[in-house]
């Protein structure tokens, strides 16, 4: 079960920890910290007496939540075989236990369970349903329905908090976007609303009444998704909250003597609200909680999270729930090799501002002696993005196609860089970015772009798996899909162009018209046949008078002529995407994803409402961007493709070869985005901290807006760098080792060293020149 040599003594203290003593594990990566948790709760199972029902454990992501699961259920599995086998008499409750009843699972997934398990007569059975799905749904329920959808003064609020309106020509699509985030800001930091409307939205000016135009907006979808019973994620915990403290899960937390609390570092003031509450129970029946996670590896500020939560742990759970945690550090990486666990840590520690946000007394992350490569870091860098391209897709096609690289170290040795002759592939490769968007808004090639058709302009070619490269709105053979549907269910247009859309959407729409219409010509004839039976309403069986047709059902259909969706991974991910706004359309009142299919007549009132809703609630948050690719359809990753990861996607994953981008763009001189790189001001997500949370009782630090986007640069990339197992490269323009665009402006980075500009002018860049890493030339 352990590696080979055993615990460490970190490891060893979270396993040993008796029942009612509570811990505060600052893991770092690669440390070993799921066998800890795994081990600590087959302890206290089969040690401590405790139930498997009396266990709570929760994991950030559903990969995570499997994991630990599994890894709970093989080994509890293997030790009951061997005392069954040795051991007599043995005990009843060994031959009884279910490990199937432990509790895992994501905050979500197990706030669900819950509220289904103890659901009170007539409440509602929660249905979640995902984020980019619930902008369609603001976007069809509370924007268009209210002033939002035409309000300058909304524009302006949103321009005050770091969204771009275009000069207030915002379409409906980004308005119900930016609500959404807004929303969940509110929910999850605990945003007292009335307070912020008497504060904040008091006066006449464009940004207080902007404020009240998005309230009344949000407050207007809110009472619909009531009314359907429908959750986003961050609803559903608000949910979970007030049945927690609404007395009628008092007998599920009398059952509860150990919650565990894994990525504790990406909670939200909401989710430590639940998290609190759980722990107080423990307490109360002489149980524990064990909270792990590492302030370095916070990512996801922007959806919520809070990592001052984490470094404050011990002191607010003093204080709100009366819990003394002991402080225990996993700071030995199994993970990666000497050099690569050096730099990260070097990195890191770099930036002595950095220092007063991380959890004090930190220890040093050390090589924990498991993975003894001996590779040197690696470093890329050419002139343009274009040769950049063709030599990492070299790179890549030699290790693939089974080459050895010869590299030498500083000390001159040479190495040879392999895949595994046996197990290696493609998907041993990730490469790392700051957005995998292939193209930008103009339409030129993004870095990632150009490096796609390099390797699949190779011999052998190898396939990318980069779902979100673009929109789906872009995708050749989703416009085709969507483009054959409203062929049928609209044959002259006339239905699409009645309705109040906005041009661009409109535009987007026709387009795909037009795509299936070159489609049909050259494609296959019962296909044509097909189309021109719904264009006509000619039943294909008899039917009496109107019935139901579900567009889930005409879009399958319809994916029988495209067989990219059948059997390539990324056409996959996009029909789910798709699939999930039609399920997620079939929740609201109206028609629920449903057409009136009226034979032999294209005029019938009822099924040309129907088609307008589809046309609202489907195609056009589609066509305005406002679906996209959820990150948990890409949980499971193809092994013969390269993978293209943003590093938010990356976290909690390793591969033997990790390709980071730390400056492709460096090259154009361009400085429109500074947060992305080197933060000149408090970018979208600080700005919204510090305008609601003077509303919130979340009580945190004074620390400005500029340091805390600096602090989460740098945390981005110490979980971009700590990915890498055996090899680490970093690639980008020249520009990145010499800080002087060609334009002689200074392009300063956070990934390429840089520190903050309150550090002393002689220490702003410490690794100046990149001359530590290696070169293939």
């Amino acid at each position: 079960m352990g590696r080979e040599g055993g615990l460490n003594d970190g490891q060893v203290g979270i396993v040993s920890a008796t029942v009612d003593r509570s811990l505060f594990v600052i893991a770092g990566p690669g440390s070993g910290k799921t066998t800890a948790s795994a081990l600590r709760i087959l302890k206290l199972i089969y040690v401590d007496g405790l139930d498997p029902l009396e266990i709570v454990a929760t994991t950030f992501t559903r990969r995570a939540a499997a994991v630990l699961r599994s890894r709970i259920i093989e080994w509890g599995e293997n030790i009951r075989a061997r005392v069954l086998r040795t051991r007599r008499p043995v005990p009843p409750r060994f031959e009884r236990l279910d490990f199937n009843q432990l509790r895992v699972g994501t905050i979500d997934s197990i706030a669900q369970d819950l509220l289904n398990e103890f659901r009170a007569a007539g409440a509602p059975r929660p249905t979640p349903v995902d984020t980019h799905v619930f902008a369609a749904l603001m976007m069809a329920e509370g924007v268009r329905p209210t002033a939002a959808a035409r309000s300058r003064r909304l524009c302006a609020f949103l321009e005050s908090l770091g969204f771009n309106t275009y000069g207030g020509l915002l379409g409906l699509g980004g308005r119900a976007a930016a609500l959404v985030e807004i929303r969940e800001r509110l929910i999850n930091d605990r945003v007292d609303r009335a307070a912020l409307l008497a504060g904040a939205g008091r006066g006449a000016g464009d940004v207080s009444v902007g404020l009240s135009r998005a309230l009344e907006a949000i407050e207007t979808f809110e009472a619909v998704m009531r009314e359907r019973e429908i959750f986003d994620f961050a609803g559903l915990n608000e949910y979970f909250l007030e049945a927690l403290g609404s007395g009628r899960m008092n007998d599920f937390l009398a059952t509860v003597r150990f919650v565990l609390v894994d990525e504790y570092q990406d909670t939200n003031y909401l989710q430590e609200s639940i998290y609190f509450a759980l722990a107080a129970a423990a307490r109360d029946n002489g149980g524990s909680i064990c909270v792990v996670g590492d302030d370095d590896q916070s990512l996801y500020r922007f959806r919520g999270a809070t990592v001052e939560l984490f470094a404050g742990f011990r002191g607010r759970a003093r204080d709100r729930v009366r819990i003394e945690a002991t402080e225990i550090a996993l700071n030995l990486n199994y993970r990666s090799t000497r050099n690569i666990v050096s730099l990260v840590d070097s990195f890191v520690r770099s930036d002595v501002i950095f220092q007063q946000a991380r959890v004090i007394g930190k220890p040093a992350l050390l090589h924990g002696a498991a993975n003894e490569g001996e590779l040197p870091l690696v470093g890329m860098f050419e002139d343009g993005k274009q040769l950049l391209a063709q030599e990492v897709a070299n790179l890549i096609g030699r290790l693939v196609n089974g080459g050895r690289i010869r590299i030498a170290d500083a000390e001159g040795r040479r190495h040879a860089i392999a895949l595994d002759a046996e197990r290696g592939s493609a998907g041993d490769i990730a490469i790392l970015f700051d957005s995998t968007s292939e193209y930008r808004a103009s339409g030129t090639e993004r870095f990632p772009r150009l490096l796609r058709d390099e390797l699949e302009a190779l011999d052998p070619p190898i396939g990318v798996f980069n779902p979100r490269g673009q929109p789906l709105k872009k995708q050749a053979a989703v416009r085709r899909l969507l483009g054959l549907a409203l062929l049928c269910l609209d044959p002259n247009g006339s239905i699409l162009g009645s309705q109040r859309i906005g041009d661009p959407v409109l535009r987007e729409l026709r387009g795909w018209r037009d795509d299936a219409d070159a489609f049909l010509v050259s494609g296959p004839a019962n296909l044509r046949r097909f189309v021109d039976s719904w264009q006509r309403r000619r039943a294909t069986r008899p039917l009496r008078g109107n019935t139901n047709v579900s567009l889930s059902d005409l879009l399958y259909k319809l994916v029988t002529w495209i067989p990219a969706f059948q059997d390539d991974v990324e056409h996959l991910a996009w029909l789910e995407a798709i699939m999930r706004a039609v399920s997620a359309a079939s929740l609201l009142r109206g028609f629920r994803g449903e057409l009136i299919f009226a034979p032999g007549s294209l005029t019938d009132e009822l099924a040309t409402r129907s088609v307008a809703d589809a046309i609202w609630r489907v195609f056009a948050p589609i066509a305005d961007d406002v679906i996209e690719v959820e990150e948990d359809l890409l949980e499971t990753l193809p092994r013969n493709r390269v993978n293209f990861m943003t590093i938010h996607q990356a976290k909690g994953l390793e591969f033997p070869v990790t390709i980071v981008d730390v400056g492709s763009e460096l090259g154009d001189g361009r400085v429109s985005k500074p947060f992305k790189r080197y933060p000149t001001d408090p970018d979208r997500v600080h700005r919204m901290e510090d305008f609601f949370r003077p509303y919130s009782q979340i009580d945190l630090g004074n620390r400005t807006g500029q340091d805390r986007a600096f602090d989460d640069l740098t945390r981005k990339y110490f979980v971009a760098f700590s990915r890498a197992q055996d090899l680490l490269i970093l690639v980008g323009h020249s520009v990145a080792t010499t800080g002087i665009s060609r334009s002689k402006k200074t392009m300063q980075s956070v990934a390429t060293g840089w520190r903050r500009p309150s550090c002393a002018p002689a220490e702003l860049w410490p690794w100046r020149g990149l001359s530590f890493l290696r070169r293939f030339r």
